[in-house]
C-alpha cells in the first residue's frame, strides 16, 4: 500500500493496540493486510469476535474517515465488510456500538463528492449488506436509518459497485416482510426502484440481487403496475426511439423491465405464480402496444428491435405465453 502515509502514533492505544496484538504485528498497515487474510475465512472471523476485535475496528474507521486517510480507510472498510460476512457476534456488535451510523457516516460522505468514490461506497454497501442477513431485527434497522433518503441518493449514482449491493440490502429486507415491499413501491419509494432500473438498464450488473428483487416485487407480489407506470413519467417523449413505431409512448426503462420480468419468469416457470393484478396489466400493455405500433415500418426481427414499442410488445407477449403455459390462469383466462 503505497503513496499514504500515516501518523500510527496520533491514534489512540485503544484503536491501534487491540489490533497489533490480533494481527501479532507492529504497524498499522501489516495489522490490517494480516487481518483483512484471517477474516476471508469463518474460522478466522469467528476467532477475532472471541477477541471482540470489531468495535475497535469501528473506532478505526471513525478515526480515518475524520482524517480523511482514504487508502487506510479503504483497508479498514475491508476488515469490516469480511467481519460481518455470516458471523453472527460480529453482526450483533456491528449494531450495538452503532455501526450502521458509522457506516452511513462514510457513505454520505462518499456519495455526495463531486466524483463520488465508488471504491468506498461499494464497500460501505457491502458491510451494510452482509449485516443485513443477519435477521429481521438488523434488517429493520438498517430499512429505518437509510429509507428513503439515502436508498434514493444510492439509487441516483448510475454505478455498477452501488446497484449490486443496494439490490441485496432491499432485497433481504423486503424478502418476507410485505410491508416494507409496500413501502418500496409507494412514494417516496418508487424512484428507488425506478432509480436502480434506470442505472441496471445502462450498466447492467454482475450479480443476481437485482432480478431477485423483480422477481419479489413484480411476480410474486402485485407491485409490477405501480413500477411500470413510474418509469414512463417524464421519460418517454425524450426516449429518442423510432416514433414511426410510437416511441412517444413507452420509455426504454419500461421495455427493460418487461424484458427482465419476462426472463425471471421464464427461468421460474414451475416456482412462481403470477398475480391476476400483474397478468391484466401485461395484457393492458400488450392491447396498447399493438394500437400504437406502425406494423408497415421496419424494425430488426429480433427482440430487443431498436424499437421501444415494437420491444414492449414482443416482451409482454412472451410474458403472457408463458403465463398461458402455466395451470390456473385466473381472471386472464376470461379476457384472452
Amino acid at each position: 500500500m503505497a503513496g499514504e502515509s500515516l501518523p500510527e502514533f496520533n491514534y489512540p492505544k485503544d484503536v491501534l493496540q487491540p489490533l497489533l496484538s490480533a494481527s501479532n504485528s507492529s504497524s498499522l498497515q501489516q495489522a490490517l493486510e494480516i487481518l483483512i487474510k484471517n477474516s476471508r475465512a469463518a474460522v478466522g472471523r469467528a476467532e477475532l469476535a472471541s477477541k471482540n476485535i470489531l468495535p475497535t475496528v469501528l473506532k478505526l474507521v471513525e478515526s480515518l474517515h475524520h482524517a480523511s486517510s482514504q487508502e487506510y480507510l479503504m483497508q479498514a472498510m475491508k476488515l469490516l465488510r469480511n467481519l460481518c460476512a455470516g458471523e453472527v457476534a460480529n453482526q450483533n456488535s456491528f449494531v450495538e456500538h452503532n455501526g450502521i451510523e458509522t457506516v452511513l457516516t462514510v457513505l454520505r460522505s462518499a456519495a455526495l463528492l463531486s466524483d463520488p468514490d465508488f471504491g468506498i461506497i461499494h464497500l460501505s454497501l457491502q458491510v451494510l449488506a452482509n449485516v443485513s442477513l443477519a435477521g429481521s431485527e438488523l434488517q429493520e434497522a438498517i430499512w429505518h436509518k437509510l429509507f428513503p433518503n439515502e436508498f434514493f441518493i444510492l439509487a441516483s449514482i448510475h454505478s455498477l459497485e452501488t446497484s449490486d449491493p443496494l439490490c441485496m440490502i432491499l432485497y433481504t429486507c423486503c424478502d418476507g416482510k410485505p410491508g416494507l415491499a409496500i413501502e418500496l413501491c409507494r412514494d417516496p419509494g418508487l424512484p428507488i426502484v425506478a432509480g436502480i432500473i434506470q442505472t441496471v438498464a445502462s450498466v447492467g450488473s454482475r450479480e443476481n440481487w437485482f432480478k431477485l428483487l423483480l422477481s419479489r416485487l413484480c411476480l410474486e407480489d402485485i407491485h409490477f403496475p405501480a413500477l411500470f407506470f413510474k418509469l414512463c413519467e417524464g421519460n418517454a417523449s425524450e426516449d429518442g426511439g423510432n416514433t414511426a413505431l410510437g416511441d412517444k409512448v413507452f420509455s426504454s426503462e419500461q421495455a427493460f423491465l418487461l424484458q427482465i420480468i419476462s426472463e425471471i419468469l421464464n427461468e421460474r416457470l414451475n416456482e412462481v405464480r403470477v398475480p391476476n393484478e400483474t397478468a391484466l396489466c401485461v395484457l393492458g400493455i400488450f392491447k396498447r402496444s399493438v394500437s400504437i405500433v406502425d406494423f408497415g415500418a421496419r424494425a430488426k426481427s429480433g427482440l430487443p428491435t431498436g424499437s421501444t414499442s415494437v420491444d414492449v410488445m414482443g416482451y409482454s407477449l412472451i410474458f403472457l405465453r408463458d403465463i398461458c403455459a402455466q395451470d390456473g390462469l385466473g381472471d386472464l383466462k376470461k379476457v384472452l
